[in-house]
C-alpha cells in the first residue's frame, strides 16, 4: 500500500469574503442603475419628440386626404396637442408629459395645415431635464428645391425631426461611419488612430450639430468667403461625404435670404435667442474626448465619448453664424461679442457656457441698427 494522503476538507467562505462581495455588489448595482435609468429616461423623452413631430405630420395627411383645412393647436401648459376640424370639431388628442413645450415665436401656438399640401409653419422648443429639442413644423420650403428631402437612403424623407434627434447639440461625426475607426484610441501601426492626417479630410472630429450642419452645407463654396483657399471639409464650408469632396455643391438662390428656409422668422435674435446659452439652448459640440490622444485606451475614449459633460462647444449663436462667415475677422467680432469657440484658452464645455453671454442681440436684433434682416438685406 502506498503512503496515505491527507483529506483536505473544501474551504468555505468567511464572513467577511462575503461582506465584501456584497458591498462590491451594492456599489456596481449603485453605478449601473442610474446610468441604466438615465439612458431610459432619454428614450421616452426623445419618444415623445418624434411624437410631437408626428402629430403635425399627420395632420398634414389628413388635410391633403380629405381634402380640407386642418389646424393643431398647442397647448403647452397641459402639454396636449389637438387636431381641430372646421371651426371647432375636434379630431384628436395627444397629451406628451414628459415635455415642457414653448413656441419659438411669441403666440405661434396654431399650425394650419390646407388641402395643397403647405402650411402656416412653426417652431417650438421642447425641453426635459435640461435638454432642449427644436421642432420646426414645415418642410415645404426646403422642397421648393429639393422636391422631397431624403437623407441617409431614405431614412428621413419629408421629416426634420427625424434629422435633429442625431444632429444634435452633443453629436460629432466621429460616432459614424465616416469616422468610427479613429475613435478607439489605438494605433494601426503606422500611424495614430487619433491623428487628423488618418481622416479622410484631415481632421480629427466635425460638428453635425443641425443648425451649424445646414447653414455650413448650404454655404458650400470652394473658398473661404475672405478669398483663401478653405480646408477641407464641411467646418470651412463644403462637404466631404463618403470621400468625395462635395464643397462645390452651392446652394443656388439668394444665401443671406433666411426666409428661404426659415418660418415665422425664426432666424431672428428674439426671445430666447437673445441670450440663448441661459434659455436652454445648447453650443455645438467640435470635440467629444478633449485631451485624449492614441496613448489613452479605447475604454478611456469610449467612455468621453458618452459623456457630453466634457465635450468642447462652440457657443450657440457664434456656431450658426460662424458655419457661413468663417473669417478670422468674422470670428474675431464673435469672441469680442461673447462668442465661444474652444480656442480662447478657458473652458467651453455646456457648463461653462451658462456663464457666457453673446451680446449679438444688441446690435443684431429685430429694429437694432444692424438687425439681421438688414446686414441680410432681406426682402420683405
Amino acid at each position: 500500500m502506498g503512503p496515505e494522503r491527507a483529506t483536505v476538507a473544501p474551504r468555505g467562505f468567511t464572513l467577511l469574503e462575503l461582506l465584501v462581495t456584497l458591498f462590491i455588489i451594492v456599489v456596481a448595482v449603485g453605478v449601473v442603475v442610474p446610468t441604466i435609468g438615465k439612458s431610459a429616461d432619454t428614450v421616452r423623452v426623445r419618444a415623445e419628440v418624434a411624437a410631437f413631430a408626428a402629430f403635425f405630420r399627420h395632420a398634414r395627411e389628413q388635410a391633403i386626404t380629405r381634402r380640407q383645412s386642418e389646424r393643431v393647436v398647442v397647448e403647452p401648459d397641459a402639454h396636449r396637442l389637438t387636431l381641430v376640424v372646421g371651426e371647432d370639431t375636434i379630431r384628436e388628442t395627444r397629451v406628451l408629459g414628459r415635455l415642457d413645450i414653448e413656441p419659438a415665436t411669441p403666440g405661434g401656438l396654431v399650425v394650419r395645415f390646407e388641402p395643397e399640401g403647405t402650411s402656416s409653419g412653426g417652431a417650438f422648443r421642447l425641453s426635459s431635464s435640461g435638454t432642449t429639442y427644436r421642432v420646426t413644423v414645415d418642410a415645404a420650403k426646403c422642397n421648393n428645391c429639393h422636391d422631397q428631402v431624403s437623407m441617409h437612403v431614405g431614412l428621413a424623407n419629408d421629416n426634420l425631426q427625424l434629422c435633429t434627434i442625431c444632429h444634435n447639440a452633443n453629436s460629432t461625426d466621429v460616432r459614424g461611419a465616416a469616422r468610427h475607426k479613429f475613435a478607439n484610441g489605438l494605433s494601426d501601426g503606422t500611424v495614430t488612430a487619433r491623428t487628423p492626417a488618418y481622416a479622410y479630410d484631415g481632421k480629427k472630429e466635425e460638428a453635425v450639430d443641425f443648425k451649424h450642419l445646414m447653414h455650413a452645407l448650404h454655404a458650400g463654396a470652394t473658398n473661404s468667403l475672405d478669398g483663401t483657399t478653405k480646408l477641407r471639409g464641411m467646418r470651412e464650408k463644403g462637404l466631404v461625404a463618403n470621400g468625395k469632396d462635395n464643397s462645390e455643391v452651392i446652394y443656388p438662390g439668394l444665401l443671406g435670404d433666411c426666409t428661404s428656409c426659415h418660418v415665422n422668422g425664426s432666424y431672428r435674435l428674439t426671445g430666447a435667442w437673445e441670450a440663448p446659452s441661459q434659455h436652454g439652448i445648447q453650443g455645438t459640440t467640435f470635440d467629444s474626448t478633449p485631451g485624449l490622444t492614441s496613448t489613452h485606451t479605447a475604454a478611456q475614449v469610449n467612455a468621453s465619448l458618452q459623456d457630453p459633460a466634457d465635450n468642447l462647444k462652440i457657443s450657440p449663436t457664434a456656431a450658426v453664424c460662424s458655419s457661413c462667415h468663417d473669417t478670422t475677422l468674422a470670428k474675431a467680432h464673435m469672441k469680442l461679442n461673447g462668442g465661444v469657440f474652444g480656442d480662447q484658452g478657458a473652458p467651453s464645455t455646456q457648463a461653462s457656457l451658462l456663464g457666457v453671454i453673446e451680446t449679438c442681440a444688441v446690435c443684431h436684433r429685430p429694429g437694432a441698427i444692424s438687425d439681421v434682416d438688414i446686414v441680410h438685406s432681406i426682402p420683405h
